[in-house]
């Protein structure tokens, strides 16, 4: 190729690179409200506010429904978007959450599940990852699982239960 040909592909080149590296560069601020300076959130953005955050189930039987909802409502002045709800364990399970945006006044769900086929006491938590001004919302069950009673027969062969 001709000089004057390369030094125009390198220049249209050049030119093109500085577009893209300029696009690059563009900062998208965050709509996200500024919190205080013990990471409280400041007015502003979604806010979940929950009827309850810790579920106390008791005592309850091995094998027992240990389902719960917990019911919140946006109390805040822009929609929340939930991404997705961690556990802390694997006897925890969430079974649903909304996965539409939830509006201002607006209320929503998150369904979970223990596995109570294990005895023992325990706390398990849901962290809630959206765009709320309080990013990683935290959520508790706990409770304690009492072991089946087992049966067992007398001398004379009638039932006995143990373990109640």
């Amino acid at each position: 190729m001709q000089p004057i040909i390369k030094n125009l592909v390198l220049l249209i080149f050049l030119l093109l690179a500085s577009q893209l590296a300029l696009h690059a560069q563009t900062v998208v601020e965050s709509t996200r409200p500024a919190h205080d300076a013990n990471g409280n959130p400041l007015p502003g953005g979604g806010i979940m506010t929950f009827e309850e955050e810790v579920h106390d189930f008791g005592e309850l039987q091995e094998g027992s429904d240990a389902s719960w909802t917990f019911k919140f409502t946006n109390t805040g002045t822009e929609a929340i978007l939930i991404a997705r709800c961690n556990t802390s364990g694997g006897s925890w399970m969430v079974k649903s959450w909304p996965h539409d945006p939830i509006s201002p006044g607006e209320s929503g769900e998150i369904s979970g599940k223990y596995d109570s086929h294990h005895s023992g006491g325990f706390y398990k938590y849901v962290m809630i990852i959206s765009n709320a001004a309080q990013v990683d919302k935290l959520i508790y069950v706990k409770g304690a699982i009492l072991p089946r009673p087992s049966h067992e027969h007398d001398g004379a062969g009638n039932p006995v239960i143990i373990g109640k």
